[in-house]
């Protein structure tokens, strides 16, 4: 997938999140990420439903494929994400782990994550273990938030 695919993805994606989180239309959000609609439904249309009006809304869920960065099993790596809760729950883990390992998290705020699971696997919570991975610089130093897209539609 090109650069650009990859950026209309994760505009595409990022609309339909904003719709979501803020109970509003897609065509907004897409206009507020500075997306056109054709690219969301190329990229999310699973995601998309009729409303009211003839606009459209975001499905409350979806099994999209979404990519973030996060440290699982004492390994710090992209993780496949199917739909959008799993993606949020490994935004806010990577963000306490990335948090952690650059000296800005304590001890109390990575506790937070003990015993979670994404994806079936454990969640890493060990201060030694993510301290380990940033002296190592194998924690991603980029925006916690940033969605890697693969190839296809679903991923």
């Amino acid at each position: 997938m090109s650069e650009q695919e990859r950026e209309e993805r994760r505009l595409a994606l990022r609309a339909v999140k904003d719709a979501r989180q803020y109970g509003g239309p897609v065509e907004a959000a897409a206009d507020e990420v500075g997306i056109e609609m054709r690219a969301v439904r190329r990229w999310a249309a699973e995601a998309l439903r009729p409303g009211p009006g003839g606009w459209t809304y975001p499905t409350e869920t979806d099994s999209l494929v979404r990519f973030s960065p996060v440290v699982l099993e004492g390994e710090s790596q992209i993780a496949a994400l199917v739909g959008p809760e799993e993606a949020d729950d490994a935004a806010v883990a990577y963000e306490v782990q990335w948090r952690f390992a650059h000296g800005r998290a304590t001890r109390d705020e990575l506790r937070i994550l003990e015993g979670r699971r994404i994806g079936g696997k454990l969640v890493t919570a060990d201060p030694e273990t993510l301290r380990r991975l940033a002296l190592a610089n194998e924690i991603d130093p980029e925006d916690p938030y940033r969605e890697i897209p693969a190839g296809g539609s679903n991923g």
